[in-house]
């Protein structure tokens, strides 16, 4: 018994001892969150190979639509007999109407080159694992930009890499591009305010190649997390928020012009060639009467839903390793449930950082 309790006493010296080192060092702590992120990614593509004979995916539309459609694209450019008319997708459709399921960014690039190495199904699942890492990797620089202290990084990086906010974006490949770029739209924002502008015309381009249906989404976000960091700046100045608000914003619609050779085309298509059924949404709306405007929400049962999605089961990936057990196939789950109980400890804070973030919680309830 004393051996054994001594033999607990130096693994935990030499656990602590390792934790402290990994955090007396920037580098260290980048490498330590990349070592883990990958070593677990690496176990789940590897264990899915052997034990099920597959590979990672969403279990999804993903395998009947963005696979596909993928694989032709990539096999296409390999043998040379890719073409400005898909006749694999509807009963033959343009080119542009392919470019919502093959976005033209790096990653595209990525499954092209590790199709020389493995089938091309293959390439494109690591390379869905490749953007989680590179996503997590990109939030931890994000908050190294902040100053934020080592631990810190490491264990916001590691809720990043395993949260429900990652597993969200996870119902289509596309989707799950997501956690790359809005952790390189807060680095934007950053060097913006360093006046590095150049660089926010090239991200809404690369925004809006990345998926024009999306792109939206993402200079949304920007837009919404740009308030939020410059309100957080400090010597806060109206007049000059005012001028590099309009500075911003028109650097954002530059990138979108400089993005217009894949954008308009493909929206074109969708708005041309499919049908649309429009929604009139003041029929619908939940009108309220403040000081004789007329603010319009939706019902007050999406916001309801929004909160209950929360709490309630779901199965946003296929991750059949852990089917029919209700305990382990819902990790993501869990951590959202603890997160947003965590994240409900702002409303008990008084600095002003926490009273940017109660407005911004608030108002993002809304605009969902």
């Amino acid at each position: 018994m004393k051996k054994i309790k001594e033999f607990i006493t130096n693994v935990k010296t030499w656990f602590t001892a390792m934790i402290e080192n990994t955090f007396s060092d920037r580098k260290k702590t980048f490498k330590a969150i990349a070592l883990i992120v990958f070593s677990v990614l690496f176990l789940i593509e590897t264990g899915m190979i052997l034990i099920h004979n597959s590979f990672y995916n969403n279990a999804s539309d993903d395998i009947l639509q963005y696979y596909t459609i993928m694989v032709d694209f990539i096999g296409g450019l390999k043998d040379g007999t890719v073409s400005w008319f898909n006749l694999n997708n509807y009963l033959g459709a343009s080119f542009f109407s392919d470019v919502y399921y093959i976005p033209i960014d790096i990653f595209t690039g990525i499954t092209f080159l590790l199709s020389y190495l493995m089938p091309i199904e293959v390439a494109y699942s690591v390379t869905e694992l490749v953007k989680i890492l590179t996503g997590v990797m990109l939030f931890a620089y994000y908050l190294s930009l902040k100053g934020m202290k080592n631990r810190t990084i490491f264990w916001m990086s590691i809720i990043y890499f395993i949260g429900g906010g990652t597993v969200s974006f996870m119902a289509f490949p596309v989707f799950l591009s997501l956690t790359v770029y809005m952790p390189v739209a807060l680095v934007v924002i950053h060097y913006f305010f360093r006046k590095n502008r150049w660089i926010v015309p090239l991200f809404a381009m690369a925004s809006i190649l990345y998926d024009f249906y999306l792109g939206y989404t993402l200079l949304a976000f920007i837009c919404f997390a740009y308030l939020i960091e410059y309100f957080k700046e400090p010597d806060f100045k109206f007049f000059r928020f005012v001028k590099e608000t309009a500075i911003f914003v028109v650097l954002l619609l530059l990138g979108v012009v400089m993005a217009a050779v894949i954008a308009y085309p493909s929206i074109l298509f969708i708005f041309e060639e499919t049908y649309r059924r429009t929604v009139d949404f003041t029929d619908k709306a939940w009108i309220i009467n403040v000081f004789g405007y007329n603010m319009e929400f939706f019902q007050p049962n999406i916001y309801i839903r929004i909160l209950a999605k929360i709490f309630v089961e779901q199965k946003p990936i296929g991750f059949y390793g852990f089917e029919n057990s209700y305990a382990t196939e819902h990790f993501s789950l869990y951590i959202s449930v603890i997160g947003f109980a965590y994240m409900n400890y702002i409303f008990f804070m008084k600095d002003k950082i926490s009273k940017i973030y109660k407005f911004a919680i608030l108002a993002a309830i809304i605009f969902m």
